[in-house]
């Protein structure tokens, strides 16, 4: 792993480093997570400098400036410490299928989910690709007509280039037709990936395709022979993010890239849309649109991250709540068996048991409450102002004064932009330093999140009070120094929140300076949001090892209190 700071490229220590470090660098690579990391410089020694070491993030950020460290270029490390890590390819899990459970979110048309052999002679697979006795899918001539349809449409995907496209197929029979494969890539249209005409002889083949266009969906599409020995079947669908051959997949079979519009049996599913009915603005039962009629969603398997990614499709920051509670909806039950991961931008992306297979009735009709955050006027990150806080005596700046060193040298956002601070050398011990949310509105549960940097020999103290509409309480406070970077605090609010005001007390010297950033508030409990209460007694622990407050002989030891739930 090399970083680009300051016009040049250097190296990450693997001191601390794990898999909340992995996932951030994998991800702001464009990749889905993070596969393995390795220490010791297990792809070779670097050169240049260690631009990092103590990275430590949750693994919700989006890039690894966004993480704590040491400071830029400071370590306790050599070359031989630099980290590596092996990100995920395998992007495409919504079109992976080997059809052992179910279709994974195909629709499909006329292909039958069949182990074994199929039921006309001199045809078709003995049994599937995977295992011999498992389950593929396949296409039966003796009840169709010459040049009859049938076709298996992906749910849609966001894949960039290169990518691979590996299937098994059999094609066996003296009457067989033919078996197409298109592509969608959004900016020209479907086109075609690869064919087949004709009997292929009683064995499965791999098709293995390169990809050098974005993809955002596939379809599979079978046209009939002129008789009953014609059956065709599929099976082990895979799509990887990578070339295919630099792997050693075999090359069998080479796409054939004619710009052909496929048959139109597939328009009416350009349109896709969720809704909450029989309720109100943030909750009511699930409803999907696909091909052209709404239905609802089957309780089946729906839990948290079904939820989360109904409610954030639908503008809302995440879900509160799920169950069956907004009664029996009409029309055909489209989703069963769904299951997301919580990440997916639309319930199109995730796993089900295909569009409208089930074993349901409406009474399983699922429904969902969303998160509705009311209190987004308490969110500050200072880099336009003060975001209607009333402020005594908190400053904003963007770098340290000349006065003192113990304010932070970069904001908590990005290292270059703004934050407020006190500045100690221009008060008297005990002053009082205030900023005054506006009124804002916000239910319980809530999450009140910031970053805060306390650092100097006299450190005084943080409050954070809350104003729950009988009067003002302490969730959470702290007092000393903590070191020279940056925390975060994450409060559990369990009270209706009408008003928050942040304190900060000077301490007996001039050496106490207390700087805020980054203030948000969340309408759910922290751990919802990915953010850890753990994160404070983290930064507490980190501090009393702190090399630069052992090097001015302060410690954190003796006066590092804190009480509250954050």
């Amino acid at each position: 792993v090399e970083v680009f700071v300051n016009g040049e490229w250097g190296t990450v220590c693997d001191d601390d480093f794990g898999e909340s470090e992995a996932r951030v660098i994998c991800r702001e690579l464009g990749f889905p997570d993070y596969d393995s990391y390795y220490y010791s410089a297990y792809y070779g020694q670097g050169s240049g400098d260690i631009w990092l070491d103590d990275l430590q993030c949750s693994g919700f950020e989006k890039s690894i400036r966004e993480c704590r460290h040491a400071g830029w270029g400071t370590n306790n490390c050599a070359h031989s410490e630099d980290v590596g890590v092996r990100c995920q390819v395998a992007s495409g899990d919504v079109i992976d299928c080997d059809f052992e459970k179910d279709l994974c979110g195909y629709y499909n048309y006329n292909w039958t989910r069949n182990r074994g052999s199929t039921p006309s002679s001199s045809t078709g697979p003995n049994g599937d690709h995977t295992t011999g006795a498992g389950y593929y899918m396949y296409t039966e001539a003796s009840d169709s007509n010459s040049g009859d349809v049938a076709f298996m449409l992906s749910p849609s995907v966001d894949v960039f280039p290169p990518s691979c496209l590996n299937f098994a197929y059999h094609m066996f029979g003296d009457d067989m037709g033919q078996l197409m494969v298109y592509a969608l890539n959004g900016t020209d249209g479907w086109y075609l990936l690869w064919s087949r005409v004709g009997n292929q002889g009683n064995s499965w083949h791999t098709a293995t395709i390169d990809v050098n266009t974005p993809i955002e969906q596939v379809i599979f599409i079978s046209i009939h022979g002129t008789s009953f020995t014609g059956d065709m079947a599929i099976d082990d669908i895979e799509h990887f993010w990578r070339p295919c051959y630099p792997e050693g997949v075999s090359t069998t079979d080479y796409p054939q890239l004619e710009t052909t519009p496929p048959p139109n049996i597939i328009s009416t599913f350009s349109d896709f849309y969720v809704r909450l009915a029989n309720g109100g603005y943030n909750y009511g039962r699930v409803e999907v649109f696909v091909n052209g009629e709404w239905g609802t969603v089957c309780d089946n398997d729906f839990g948290a991250p079904e939820a989360r990614v109904v409610c954030r499709e639908l503008g809302f920051p995440d879900y509160v709540s799920y169950g069956g509670y907004y009664g029996s909806g009409p029309g055909k039950i489209w989703l069963d068996n769904l299951q997301c991961s919580g990440f997916e931008k639309s319930v199109q992306l995730c796993r089900h048991a295909g569009w409208g297979v089930n074993n349901c009735d409406h009474s399983q009709d699922v429904g969902v409450m969303c998160q509705v955050v009311y209190g987004g006027v308490a969110d500050c990150d200072f880099e336009q102002g003060v975001c209607g806080y009333y402020n005594h005596n908190f400053l904003r700046g963007s770098s340290p004064t000349t006065s003192n060193s113990t304010i932070p040298n970069g904001d908590y956002t990005t290292g270059s932009g703004y934050y407020v601070y006190t500045e100690a050398s221009e008060t008297l011990p005990g002053d009082v330093a205030f900023l005054l949310s506006p009124n804002v509105n916000v239910s319980a549960p809530s999450c009140l999140h910031f970053a805060y940097h306390m650092y100097g020999a006299v450190q005084g103290q943080l409050h954070v009070y809350v104003e729950n509409g009988t009067g003002w309480y302490l969730p959470w406070n702290l007092q000393g120094s903590q070191g020279n970077y940056w925390r975060t605090a994450n409060i559990d609010l369990d009270t209706y929140v009408s008003q928050v005001m942040i304190i900060s007390i000077r301490g007996d010297g001039d050496t106490g300076h207390t700087a805020i950033d980054d203030i948000q508030q969340f309408w759910g409990p922290c751990n919802v949001q990915g953010l850890k209460n753990a994160d404070v007694q983290t930064a507490k622990r980190e501090a009393l090892h702190d090399p630069e407050m052992e090097k001015d002989g302060m410690t954190a030891e003796n006066d590092d209190k804190e009480t509250g739930n954050a």
